[in-house]
């Protein structure tokens, strides 16, 4: 890894820890495949707020990683009194 990937990396951790501190990260996996690339899971009131968080990413914000947002809600399966 050269030094400016090494950097660029830091400052991804260090922005994912910021968000996981403030209660929007919830969790966050790595895509283990061929591509590189990861799936986050944003606690947020609107699909906005969760955009903005994955835009605040270095790499995002450069325009050098690409996101798209799925909205989740809960399974209401999960929910029902059996």
């Amino acid at each position: 890894m050269s030094p400016q990937d090494a950097a660029a990396h830091r400052d991804e951790l260090a922005r994912g820890r910021e968000l996981y501190r403030e209660g929007g990260l919830r969790q966050s996996w790595e895509i283990d495949s061929a591509q590189h690339g990861a799936v986050c899971l944003f606690e947020a009131g609107s699909a906005e707020q969760a955009q903005a968080m994955a835009d605040s990413f270095p790499r995002v914000a450069q325009g050098a990683v690409q996101t798209q947002l799925i909205a989740l809600r809960p399974d209401p399966a999960y929910f029902q009194v059996f």
